[in-house]
């Protein structure tokens, strides 16, 4: 499987992991595996405090680029919002002929 998810996510060869992009990373490791139940068996099935501590700061590392996404995502929503309510402000405006806003 080496080198399988960066084959699917950058030459679009999906053919040796269902791992499409980043969304269904997350949602295998976290949903489909539930590996926060995972970690907490981690030391009954691994017992390498070295392989132990690399697991899980690859999960931590997952979850802090899931919420970095969602905050750049939000910041964008957020923007976009702004946006379109200045612009429905300027109609209102226009529409009233209060002011030649264009």
């Amino acid at each position: 499987m080496d080198g399988a998810v960066r084959s699917a996510w950058i030459d679009h060869d999906y053919s040796h992991t269902s791992i499409t992009d980043f969304d269904e990373l997350y949602e295998q490791l976290f949903d489909d595996l539930d590996s926060d139940l995972f970690l907490e068996g981690l030391p009954n099935l691994l017992p390498d405090v070295h392989c132990q501590r690399a697991i899980r700061e690859f999960l931590l590392a997952i979850k802090a680029v899931d919420i970095e996404l969602r905050s750049v995502l939000d910041k964008k929503r957020l923007s976009g919002s702004i946006c379109i309510s200045a612009v429905e402000h300027r109609n209102i405006l226009s529409a009233n002929g209060s002011h030649s806003i264009s």
